[in-house]
């Protein structure tokens, strides 16, 4: 999948919403498409913002996951761009990022049910998921409403659409929940007291650690330089 901009809502829900909300999904002509079964797997960034993570779905598929929040127009978005990757691809960035970490990554499982409608101008996704891993702590059942764009511009329209379609599919107006899956599971397995111990020193978020990814001079000149504080061209 090419770059584009992922405006969604996710709402948790309790098993009679499952139930109910299945039926009126079909009368609001939303189509099944398939049941899969994720495997999310949590990668430290080292930029504050992004998000990156390996998903397997079923035993042979896999993607590469970066999702960078931004600002367009005064109001917060996200990009996402999210290509197939080899098996072997997958393995060998899990491998070296658990290396990294010395201890095993923040992996949420969900069977996924997917919906598809038009609505609008747009193609909309509504997706229900068992999410196991967050049922004492949150819910195990959640909605996610999703439109993919690659036009900036019609960002707005598309974040309109989304509350539509919740609000039709609920028959009332109720608030999505304010935490994305990574930030509840995190929460989860802090309070489990299973979380990484190395995962904020990994994430480079204290001063001082090289991107990688940074266009500038990289080298014992520009470690130096970082170090002293100053700004390396």
């Amino acid at each position: 999948m090419s770059d584009c901009f992922e405006v969604e809502k996710k709402y948790p829900l309790s098993a009679a919403d499952k139930r109910r909300l299945e039926k009126r999904l079909k009368k609001l002509g939303f189509v099944y498409m398939d049941t899969r079964h994720l495997q999310d797997r949590f990668i430290p960034g080292t930029r504050k913002g992004e998000r990156l993570r390996v998903r397997q779905e079923g035993n042979h598929h896999f993607v590469l996951t970066f999702k960078e929040k931004m600002v367009i127009g005064g109001r917060k978005t996200q990009r996402e761009s999210e290509p197939e990757i080899h098996a072997i691809a997958a393995h060998l960035i899990v491998d070296a990022a658990t290396r990294e970490l010395k201890d095993e990554l923040p992996t949420l499982y969900k069977v996924r049910k997917d919906y598809k409608g038009v609505w609008g101008d747009f193609i909309a996704h509504v997706v229900i998921d068992y999410a196991p891993e967050l049922s004492k702590t949150y819910s195990k059942y959640f909605m996610e409403v999703e439109i993919l764009v690659k036009d900036a511009g019609k960002i707005k329209a598309a974040k309109k659409a989304v509350k539509e379609i919740a609000r039709k599919i609920f028959g009332e107006k109720r608030k999505p929940a304010k935490l994305t899956y990574r930030r509840m599971l995190f929460k989860t397995l802090k309070a489990k007291k299973r979380f990484p111990k190395r995962w904020s020193k990994v994430t480079g978020r204290k001063k001082g650690r090289l991107d990688p990814r940074d266009t500038g001079k990289i080298g014992a000149d520009s470690i130096k330089a970082r170090k002293k504080g100053k700004r390396v061209a």
